[in-house]
């Protein structure tokens, strides 16, 4: 799994470390230009030959172990940890954040009573949050290629160009 630099400038790398500790998914934290995506590409290869399960941090000109403290304080001052859902591998615990109470009439969610309805982020038969987490590739997912295509997506992985589901099917179908 690559994850983001850009989140883990402000967060660190503890947080990313469920990915290999939890779940034995190589893990490398990489940045976005093209040689940034390579090396991490090289990094995890290099965990999957030697049967390692670690996260690493190929970002390290930008990305500090402890992350940005003075930004985490500020966050952790107006924000408190939530469990959320997230995109296409499924809740989370203390992985969103809500407004504090000291802070509630900046919240726009109270301010201006938006009512979001909510969504199934996984639907059923979709395999998604297996996938972005390597356990299955795309055609084991019972929905892929048949429901599932580019042009009738179901579950994050199929709706963005990126998604994996998305490549496998463009590129391997």
């Amino acid at each position: 799994m690559i994850s983001p630099g850009h989140v883990s400038t402000i967060i660190g790398l503890q947080p990313f470390k469920i990915f290999s500790d939890a779940y034995r998914v190589p893990n490398v934290i990489a940045g976005f230009e093209p040689n940034d995506v390579l090396l991490g590409i090289l990094m995890l290869l290099r965990q999957i030959k030697n049967k390692t399960f670690e996260t690493l941090n190929e970002y390290s000109r930008v990305v500090k172990p402890e992350g940005n403290k003075i930004a985490q304080e500020i966050i952790d001052d107006i924000f408190q940890s939530v469990s959320s859902p997230w995109r296409g591998i499924g809740r989370v615990l203390d992985g969103g954040l809500a407004i504090r109470a000291k802070y509630e009439k900046s919240d726009a969610d109270k301010k201006f009573d938006i009512k979001i309805e909510k969504s199934q982020d996984i639907p059923p038969g979709c395999s998604c949050h297996l996938i972005m987490v390597g356990k299955l590739n795309p055609n084991d997912c019972q929905l892929f290629g048949e429901e599932l295509t580019p042009l009738n997506p179901v579950g994050p992985c199929m709706v963005s160009q990126e998604g994996m589901c998305s490549i496998y099917y463009k590129y391997y179908k």
